[in-house]
């Protein structure tokens, strides 16, 4: 695996989004990850790249990422799409002992497994159990899509 950043130098975030297939010979054999984000003001977000030929290649590509500032339809928060959440909404049941002056509390978390394919079922949930976290709504700003060119 490689490893390289995206950098936001600017004062508004950006997203970027890698092609969601690739072009072959690598479609099988290369992953990007995370494939699609956001990297907020003055702030940088790692991509891992790695390669898992099954033979000798000697085929060269170009990969474009498509880049643009964005603009938040609510707040800002970080995001990708390897992030994932759980709900902890339902408790599991309690003696009367532990009950004594305790609330029903609700606990959700995202985790992000940089360099890990994250894949979801029809119902949302990954193989752990775990729901892909949505991409916050959010509108281009026109004008200012770019093309980060990676030659692999």
């Amino acid at each position: 695996s490689v490893y390289f950043q995206i950098s936001n130098k600017a004062a508004t975030p950006i997203r970027f989004e890698f092609p969601e297939t690739l072009p072959d010979p690598y479609a099988s054999v290369l992953r990007i990850s995370p494939s699609v984000g956001h990297v907020q003001p003055k702030e940088r977000k790692t991509i891992t790249v790695t390669f898992e030929p099954t033979s000798k290649l000697d085929a060269a590509a170009n990969i474009e990422a498509n880049i643009a500032h964005i603009k938040y339809e609510g707040e800002p928060e970080d995001w990708d799409d390897t992030m994932k959440k759980a709900d902890f909404s339902t408790s599991p049941p309690v003696s009367p002992r532990s009950q004594r002056g305790s609330a029903q509390r609700s606990l959700s978390f995202a985790a992000s497994e940089q360099g890990k394919m994250a894949t979801a079922d029809e119902d949302g949930l990954d193989g752990d159990g775990l729901a892909m976290m949505e991409e916050p709504p959010n509108q281009i700003v026109t004008g200012t899509e770019k093309t980060l060119p990676l030659k692999v």
